[in-house]
């Protein structure tokens, strides 16, 4: 028992003496646990009240102190409640003044600050009621003026707006009478001229109009004296020359008649066909009084008779072969000067040759202008010209050269031109003409396949020679983006199947026929497939195609018992069978997200059984560095005078290299210079005796 002490008394025995547990603290109860002694549990000291502090006293016992309560705040009341603990209740502060706003202080208690009233408003007067509040009282704002409109403006107080008196008269003038408001005084208007009659225009004032001071007399200087009114001065006709005779016609006005009488009409024949030379006529004009003649003939004719006078006779002889063609004419003349008239002559003995041909465009087009001409004929005085409706003649008619311009109804036809003369017309030469509609484009230039998705494709074509513009559509599938009317366009392609570009070239005679380019969006056929159709069983042999516009993936299939790896690519490995097998076929597509293209095939594939060197050390045939660049090393086992031969073989089974050698007994080493050789993916094929090893080589 842990609760005595154990001992022995000689006497009486063993001894039990309970032990005394006692801690000599008032805040434990002691005790004692006979199997492990002393205890010494601690009291609860609670009073169950939430206003004292508990606690124990060693030497008193419990204890129960009282908490003391204070938030330091004038604003509250501070109290226990036993059961909650302390308490802190707010006063109340009011002042029951409503032009204070209540409130506390914590240190200093109830506070009552004056409320400030302020509208923020020059028109009103601010105040407080204690009762209701904040007072705005507005203000009275009058100047007792009838010329202004009175308010007030809440930041800059009264206003006293001047009032607008403009009745938008120009004949008054605006003002404004304080007591009775707006005036609008009429203006007097007044020049003091009796050349004018004054008025007024409401929009502009004042008008002073001129009075019209016209006799209907053009022979008078019609004017006006502000003074006396209208005047009218007859004109000075006097043009101080002794050679004429001066007036005024009140119709026509001044005139000066030349004291110079211009000779009247020359009488006698002008055309004639005469085809019996030689030949004679008179020609005349009336006689002039004081004047003398002077008659000047075309080459080929003679006066005989009459110079000097009124009147002549003329002949000729053998002239008319070349026809008389030009001017006769007659000038009178006295101490005022010299007048003259003509008359043009046509006397031939026949008629002209047809013209010679006709220089000019053949092909014309509305809007343009074109000249057409034919050499000179001889014994020509005229040129009858004809032309097709919708070209007109605009300068040179009758003569060898003639300009015209096209119109919108030319369609093409004939111009032809004959030369005559007073014996009659030639036959017609002509030349055919006609419209010049454009060209059609050429080839367009472009990429027509794999276009699916891609933006900013160029298309273009040559220009036409005869084009001004072009005009280029696409179907379904494309967008132009920029201009369609030049020689080249740039299309966003989306997801499609296949579309049709177009472009036709354009003038002003109309459009061509259309020239069109086919474009897919899915990918074109896959060029050649590069690889072996010489296999051996179990061997591995790389395959490829070059790369295909737009393509996304490549898909491959393999013959029977064959596999393949990196499907997806352009390049794959196929791994074939342990069969001998021949005739077998690899193909390929090409494919994106608008489908699958055409197939591309590899037939006419053997494989066959292909014996190796040294079949119980092929580890010993070793090819380094592979890939290489320029030069490779080919290790391997062989016999003594073993005929051996190395070949380097592309894809498509085409020979690049080849070398033949003897063999040592045991390990051979053989370099090869590769220089020669493009980058790419080869077949190295090391055989003697029927037996074949083969490695892929790849050049860099």
């Amino acid at each position: 028992d842990a609760c005595t002490t154990d001992g022995c008394n000689p006497t009486s025995g063993c001894t039990f003496t309970p032990i005394v547990c006692n801690d000599n603290d008032a805040c434990t109860t002691d005790g004692c646990n006979a199997t492990t002694g002393c205890t010494f549990t601690a009291i609860v000291c609670n009073d169950n009240n939430a206003c004292t502090t508990d606690g124990c006293n060693p030497s008193t016992g419990c204890t129960f102190t009282a908490i003391v309560c204070n938030d330091n705040s004038a604003c509250t009341t501070d109290g226990c409640n036993p059961i909650s603990g302390c308490t802190f209740t707010t006063i109340v502060c009011n002042d029951n003044n409503a032009c204070t706003t209540d409130g506390c202080n914590a240190t200093t208690g109830c506070t009552f600050t004056a409320v400030v009233c302020d509208d923020n408003s020059a028109c009103t007067t601010d105040g407080c009621n204690p009762t209701t509040g904040c007072t705005f009282t507005a203000i009275v704002c009058n100047d007792n003026s009838a010329c202004t409109t009175d308010g007030c403006n809440p930041t800059s107080g009264c206003t006293f707006t001047p009032i607008n008196c403009n009745d938008n008269n120009a004949c008054t003038t605006d003002g404004c009478n304080t007591i009775t408001g707006c005036t609008n005084t009429p203006i007097i208007c007044n020049d003091n001229s009796v050349c004018t009659t004054d008025g007024c225009n409401p929009s502009t004032g004042c008008t002073f109009t001129p009075i019209t001071c016209d006799d209907q007399n053009i022979c008078t200087i019609d004017a006006c004296d502000p003074m006396t009114g209208c005047t009218f001065t007859p004109v000075n006709v006097n043009d101080n020359d002794p050679c004429t005779t001066d007036g005024c016609d009140p119709l026509n006005g001044i005139y000066h008649t030349p004291n110079l009488v211009a000779p009247g009409p020359i009488s006698g024949p002008t055309v004639q066909c005469l085809p019996n030379a030689p030949g004679g006529a008179s020609y005349s004009i009336p006689a002039i009084p004081g004047v003398s003649y002077f008659w000047s003939v075309p080459v080929g004719m003679t006066i005989s008779i009459g110079q000097n006078t009124n009147a002549i006779q003329v002949f000729w002889t053998n002239a008319l072969n070349k026809g008389i063609v030009g001017p006769l004419c007659v000038t009178v003349s006295n101490t005022c000067g010299t007048l003259q008239t003509c008359v043009i002559l046509d006397i031939q003995a026949i008629r002209p040759v047809m013209p010679n041909s006709i220089s000019g465009p053949v092909k014309l087009c509305p809007g343009d202008v074109a000249s057409y001409s034919v050499a000179l004929v001889e014994r020509a005085t005229n040129y009858i010209w004809t032309v097709p409706t919708g070209m007109i003649i605009t300068s040179g008619l009758g003569t060898n050269m003639i300009t015209v311009s096209v119109n919108g109804s030319y369609t093409g036809g004939v111009v032809s031109v004959a030369a005559s003369n007073a014996c009659g017309s030639s036959p017609a030469r002509t030349r055919t003409v006609s419209l010049n509609n454009p060209t059609t484009p050429g080839v367009i230039a472009g990429p027509s396949t794999g276009m699916c998705t891609t933006n900013g494709s160029i298309y273009s074509i040559l220009p036409v020679a005869n084009a001004s513009s072009y005009l280029w559509t696409v179907t379904s599938g494309g967008t132009i983006i920029g201009s369609n009317t030049g020689v080249s366009i740039k299309i966003n392609w989306g997801t499609f199947t296949s579309a049709t570009i177009s472009v036709v070239s354009i003038n002003s005679c109309g459009t061509s026929a259309p020239r069109t380019l086919n474009v897919l969006g899915v990918p074109g056929v896959p060029g050649t497939i590069s690889g072996t159709i010489n296999a051996c069983t179990n061997g591995t042999y790389p395959y490829s195609v070059a790369t295909v516009t737009g393509a996304v993936t490549y898909t491959w299939t393999v013959p029977g018992g064959a596999s393949l790896s990196g499907q997806g690519s352009k390049n794959v490995d196929v791994t074939y069978g342990p069969t001998v097998v021949t005739n077998l076929v690899i193909s390929v597509t090409a494919s994106n997200a608008c489908g699958t293209g055409a197939l591309r095939i590899l037939n006419n594939i053997s494989v066959n059984n292909c014996p190796k060197i040294g079949d119980a050390n092929t580890s010993l045939f070793t090819v380094y560095p592979n890939p290489t660049k320029d030069k490779v090393t080919v290790n391997f086992n062989g016999s003594d005078n073993m005929q051996y031969e190395i070949k380097i073989v592309d894809m498509a089974g085409r020979l690049l290299y080849n070398v033949s050698d003897v063999a040592v007994e045991g390990a051979n080493s053989r370099e090869l210079d590769l220089n020669a050789v493009s980058t790419g993916v080869y077949l190295l094929t090391l055989q003697s005796e029927n037996k074949v090893q083969q490695v892929k080589l790849i050049i860099e």
